[in-house]
């Protein structure tokens, strides 16, 4: 039927819409090889060559994800096509396609294409166009908005107080040393220590540079063997010491010593009260009078329900358009009554007048602390715009978190831990 409509329409000339349309028909995607990779796996092998490593796959394919590269091959020929003919061609004078003016452009030269399975092929491609057409043009999710904007200010004041720190040593008339910690440089590792988690390659640690595996690295980290792996070594990461370490890299080993001895992460809103009282004045700042109105009350309460207090550290976090909240590690009971009572005393701590807004309908919630490299990086994820808010007090933790994240820090620095990615957050040397 095909090459009669092409025939027909090459004497007869049934308008505009015809001329626009009849083109389109040859652009309904042949099939596509069947793949024998993911669709990464095979975008790579097409344009770069090889098979990717674990690092390659790590660095580029949530970037690669992001876009419509990684579709299949005829979803992703599908998409292209729905929205040029959604769209049309405004300077070739084209109209967007029409699937009731194509028929009847059709039907005025004695062709009825309405029952033609290429001509249905167009029209559900034409109603793909136009959904996404609509969706496009809707306003943004609120949420998502407040989102990028509390990221393009996170990152400005970061520039800013690098910027800033710079500038005091470079004016200052002594000769003074680099500074102890770098905020900067620990989100660097701790963000490659994460992504390296992510895609389920382990992570070893050394104190030394020289230690660091390249391509020709002679490294004593270096496996002697590789059977049974797949790779040929395991990234390696060198970690400053513990005295020079900032929040992301001190938060990660106190996250994964917790997470070895069973503690969760939970996310805790404040009310109003709890708000009010952290911005008292006093000689605490805003994270350590809330660690000291919460670890008082779980002190009061938690021996009366027979279980020891719980050792919890937090973040606070406050991003463009939200409340302060908490982001933190806790070790609470597996038992569910002891559970619905810490969970009331941690809503009472900081103000039971919590309102929920939008999707946020529970106070408190607890996590199953899965991936502690993650979390962190997640509760650490504004910093900086916190720190604007409600000033430079946004973290406390309980003593024993601490001294438990510095022994662990130091036993996988100095020996050359391996960190394993999943549940069990062990390390092996």
């Amino acid at each position: 039927m095909m090459t009669e409509v092409l025939e027909k329409i090459a004497f007869e000339d049934p308008g505009p819409a015809v001329f626009f349309g009849c083109p389109r028909w040859p652009l309904i995607c042949p099939a596509a090889p069947q793949p024998h990779h993911d669709a990464f796996t095979r975008w790579w092998l097409e344009n770069v060559g090889g098979l990717p490593t674990p690092e390659d796959v790590r660095k580029f394919k949530r970037r690669l994800e992001a876009s419509n590269l990684l579709l299949d091959e005829d979803r992703h020929a599908d998409l292209i096509h729905a929205d040029l003919l959604a769209a049309g061609d405004p300077e070739g004078g084209i109209p967007p396609f029409d699937p009731e003016e194509e028929a009847a452009a059709y039907a005025r030269v004695g062709i009825d294409v309405r029952d033609d399975p290429h001509f249905a092929k167009l029209f559900e491609l034409a109603e793909l166009g136009r959904l996404r057409a609509s969706k496009r043009s809707k306003s943004r999710d609120p949420k998502a908005i407040l989102r990028a904007r509390s990221v393009k200010a996170e990152k400005a004041l970061r520039k800013t107080r690098k910027a800033a720190a710079k500038r005091s040593r470079t004016c200052s008339k002594v000769i003074r040393r680099s500074p102890l910690r770098d905020p900067e440089r620990d989100r660097k590792i701790l963000a490659e220590i994460q992504g390296f988690l992510a895609v389920g390659v382990g992570v070893r640690f050394t104190p030394l540079k020289r230690e660091l595996v390249s391509p020709h690295s002679s490294s004593p980290l270096l496996p002697a063997t590789t059977t049974g792996r797949s790779t040929a070594y395991d990234p390696v990461i060198q970690l400053p010491p513990w005295s020079k370490a900032s929040l992301p890299l001190t938060g990660m080993a106190m996250g994964i010593a917790a997470g070895n001895q069973g503690a969760v992460d939970f996310t805790l809103h404040l009310g109003d009260s709890g708000i009010a009282y952290a911005r008292g004045v006093g000689e605490l700042l805003f994270a350590r009078r809330l660690h000291r109105r919460i670890t008082d009350a779980l002190k009061l309460k938690c021996p009366r329900m027979g279980y020891s207090t719980p050792d919890l550290f937090f973040l606070v976090e406050q991003g463009e358009g939200e409340r302060p909240h908490l982001h933190g590690v806790i070790f609470a009971p597996a038992d569910k009554a002891l559970r619905r009572h810490l969970r009331d005393t941690l809503s009472a701590a900081v103000g039971t007048d919590w309102k929920p807004p939008g999707r946020d309908k529970t106070q408190l919630e607890f996590g199953s602390f899965y991936e502690p490299a993650g979390w962190v990086k997640y509760m650490t994820k504004w910093t900086e715009l916190t720190k604007e808010k409600v000033g430079d007090n946004v973290f406390a933790c309980s003593w024993s978190m601490t001294r438990n994240g510095k022994d662990w820090y130091e036993t996988v620095r100095g020996g050359r831990g391996l960190l394993l990615p999943g549940k069990a957050v062990l390390y092996a040397t």
